[in-house]
């Protein structure tokens, strides 16, 4: 499938953010229970805590694997993350501890 816009394929787009991605199941299940606030301290994947302008956003989604990292307030917050996806057997994350 082509899109209409230089005639890129769709991949093209996809892979620099211009169509939505699907989140993973871990990050889904850890808001979901942030949501009912049983993990209190979890602000969620540091790539939607802020806004990426939109002439550099191809460029920096790309060189920036860290968007998909998961942020929470202390290591044990984090130790609490890990445990629940273990349990759930639903994968793994990377953490950045606001405390340390």
């Amino acid at each position: 499938m082509r899109l209409a816009v230089a005639g890129l394929p769709t991949d093209a787009f996809r892979f620099c953010g211009f169509l939505p991605r699907q989140r993973g199941k871990r990050q889904a299940a850890l808001q979901a229970l942030a949501a009912k606030g049983k993990l209190p301290g979890f602000h969620g994947r540091l790539g939607d805590l802020g806004a990426i302008d939109d002439q550099y956003d191809c460029a920096v989604t790309t060189a920036c694997g860290a968007l998909d990292h998961l942020v929470v307030d202390t290591v044990s917050q984090a130790k609490a993350c890990v445990e629940f996806l273990k349990r759930g057997n639903i994968g793994r994350a990377t953490f950045i501890i606001l405390e340390k």
